[in-house]
């Protein structure tokens, strides 16, 4: 049996907040640059965390683990906050309360996944032509300004992923394939829906 969760999304600035709750469903949004995540973290989850997403790491994670609720779960797919740090970052001050909580934080690589690669993709086809799953695409033009768009994703600038696109492609629709000479023309890449920490960005 499987119960809807309350979610809780969490980005830089209130535009990105407002978007996760006007358009992307989210039950509340917490703007990591003008609130204390903790804080509202513990306001917005009175009984602690069931299960945190996180792809940030740093900051974020541990004022997530502060508040986790009794077998809380963190799943860990990323860490940007510490991407380009230059020197070894400390880590969570709030580690001990999975001892506490009887937590369990574990890695997710999709790599480990890809036997069921099909199922996800006609699953999550089907949530967006249903509007059950929004996503958004930051698109800059010109492969030269592949560099630009990168720093995009590390300053907190961009719209979700980040793809550069040369020119328009001839191919619109993805699954429709030709033969053809020549380089291959970039295609816009598949949005990936984030919950949590959603936005990748820096602080």
């Amino acid at each position: 049996m499987t119960r809807p969760c309350y979610a809780i999304g969490i980005a830089g600035g209130a535009e990105k907040c407002r978007w996760l709750t006007d358009e992307a469903g989210f039950d509340a949004a917490i703007d990591y640059k003008s609130e204390d995540v903790q804080v509202r973290l513990k306001e917005l989850c009175p009984k602690g965390i069931d299960i945190f997403f996180d792809n940030v790491g740093g900051d974020i994670l541990d004022a997530a683990l502060a508040p986790l609720a009794m077998r809380g779960r963190v799943v860990l797919c990323g860490g940007i906050a510490n991407y380009n740090a230059t020197e070894l970052p400390p880590g969570p001050k709030n580690y001990l309360n999975l001892i506490v909580q009887r937590g369990r934080m574990e890695g997710l690589i999709v790599l480990d996944y890809m036997s069921r690669a099909a199922e996800a993709i006609g699953a999550l086809a089907g949530w967006v032509q249903a509007g059950k799953l929004k996503y958004k695409v930051d698109v800059q033009h010109g492969l030269e300004n592949t560099p630009a768009t990168l720093r995009r994703l590390f300053e907190g600038r961009n719209e979700q992923a980040a793809p550069a696109r040369r020119g328009i492609s001839p191919y619109p629709q993805w699954g429709r394939r030709r033969r053809r000479s020549g380089p291959r023309p970039l295609k816009p890449s598949r949005a990936r829906g984030r919950a949590f920490a959603g936005w990748p960005e820096t602080r």
